[in-house]
């Protein structure tokens, strides 16, 4: 977005609040992180009526620039010297304008005029044609060659990049009472009576999507009445190297119409990183839209949901995993179908690669980029975790793009700095929001989470009231 900088922190989380009218329970958090030795600091209301960030971790102006990147990802190299192949993603220069038709057409060109160029036999079509300039390719030894010496090409990223829910620890033991309470109000802006939720905006009319784990669409915090919230569905979780959780044993198609139960949790008895990682989409779900707003629910109790399922299960490292080609997918697919959902305000990515990039990564993450920018460009806005790797100087993929919202953690604790140590910090953040709230699980339960994926909902539902509250508004107004 146009501005970095993170001395606005303090009034977006005063924002968020007024947003919210007091929105969640923020619970106490036993140490059980095994990635550091501290436990997160126990929660306690802040005494003044101001949120604060410690200035120490502020980055200075100018702001980094965008690292720019080797023509081909590392990972692409490595992954053909072990096993001869690999699927990319093509990132190459063109201009493209006109319908989502005539963009198709101008992009397949491009493509061809690419692919004709590599040796016979040493590439292969992986994915349908976007409308953007990306080609889904799997490709040898013989094709990089050529591709990494061609004009035109921006980049060749792996489309096997791996991501994971950004949640930090697990949730069992912890209270089980169910959504947001007015424990946000003491940090400094409203209350309940006084908030946006008094004055009639609650998100109706607006959409969220949320590209997760799947959702128990007919969790009872995610219904309105008998109906349920969810509007559209849809899965783009992986079979090539993984055991997809879609229906049908394969992705859907980025043109296909939405799918009653394509967004539905992956299996919940797995457990993986100690965790039952399957619980993460439903429990984001409803941080960002649940319950109905008479007392204890998400941010925007009133807005629809979409829910996509992009992760599957890795055998190999017996991790719920998402990559960049599912993840690009399922934007596409959020494009291409946004006249089935003209409510459609924002995209909730509450997951990441785990690295750390300590500037703006628009040139390694290119097709992602690429991709978030179509949806930015017909007003639809993308949030993103930066990640739980308590790090202060950088957060992980897909945060550190230009074009998102990223999101930090806080603690709700006393004291200056109300960064949650587990969260990572950068220049690329832009807001801070709740990270230890209690919200719905599969098979009718709750559960207190923790982490940047929790508070990124947050900012998801706080963005859909602002859209309801500020017709006509562009984006970058808000």
């Amino acid at each position: 977005m146009s501005s970095r900088r993170l001395r606005v922190l303090a009034l977006c989380v005063v924002l968020l609040v007024l947003l919210a009218g007091g929105g969640f329970w923020i619970a106490a958090r036993p140490g059980t992180d095994t990635t550091a030795t501290d436990a997160p600091p126990v929660v306690t209301a802040p005494t003044t009526s101001t949120t604060e960030v410690d200035k120490s971790l502020m980055p200075n102006d100018p702001k980094p620039p965008v690292v720019p990147a080797e023509r081909v990802a590392p990972e692409v190299d490595a992954a053909i010297a072990a096993t001869g192949t690999t699927e990319v993603l093509v990132v190459f220069d063109a201009q493209i304008s006109g319908t989502d038709a005539e963009k198709r057409a101008q992009v397949q060109a491009g493509i061809d005029s690419i692919t004709e160029s590599l040796p016979a036999g040493s590439w292969s079509v992986a994915g349908e044609t976007p409308t953007d300039p990306t080609a889904n390719l799997i490709i040898d030894a013989r094709a990089l060659s050529v591709l990494q010496d061609r004009p035109g090409i921006l980049r060749v990223q792996s489309a096997l990049h791996e991501f994971y829910p950004a949640e930090v620890s697990s949730s069992d033991g912890l209270s089980s009472e169910l959504g947001v309470s007015a424990n946000l109000a003491t940090m400094g802006a409203s209350t309940p009576v006084t908030g946006a939720w008094a004055s009639g905006f609650k998100g109706a009319g607006k959409t969220v999507a949320v590209l997760d784990t799947g959702v128990q669409t007919d969790h009872p915090f995610l219904m309105n009445g008998t109906a349920q919230k969810t509007i559209g569905e849809a899965c783009f979780a992986s079979a090539f190297g993984y055991s997809t959780t879609c229906p049908g044993g394969a992705p859907m198609s980025v043109n296909e119409a939405s799918k009653v139960g394509a967004g539905a949790p992956c299996p919940v008895d797995i457990v993986t990183q100690g965790q039952k990682e399957c619980n993460h989409g439903t429990h984001v779900a409803g941080i960002a839209l649940g319950g109905d707003g008479t007392g204890n629910s998400g941010i925007a109790p009133e807005a629809s949901l979409i829910s996509v399922q992009v992760f599957s299960y890795k055998y190999a490292t017996n991790r719920i995993t998402s990559n960049t080609g599912d993840i690009d997918d399922a934007l596409q697919w959020l494009y291409n179908r946004r006249a089935d959902f003209p409510g459609l305000t924002t995209v909730n990515l509450s997951l990441g690669d785990g690295l750390l990039y300590t500037g703006f990564c628009d040139a390694t993450e290119a097709s992602t980029f690429s991709k978030v920018q179509q949806l930015l460009n017909v007003g639809i806005v993308t949030v993103v975790a930066a990640g739980n790797e308590f790090r202060t100087t950088g957060v992980s993929a897909p945060a550190c793009l230009t074009n998102v919202v990223a999101v930090s953690a806080l603690t709700g604790g006393s004291g200056a700095d109300l960064r949650a140590n587990y969260s990572n910090i950068g220049p690329q953040v832009n807001v801070f929001a709740p990270g230890t709230l209690t919200s719905s699980i599969p098979c009718d339960g709750t559960a207190a989470m923790q982490g940047t994926s929790m508070a990124t909902p947050a900012v998801s539902g706080s963005i859909a009231i602002l859209r309801q509250g500020t017709v006509g508004a562009t984006v970058s107004l808000l």
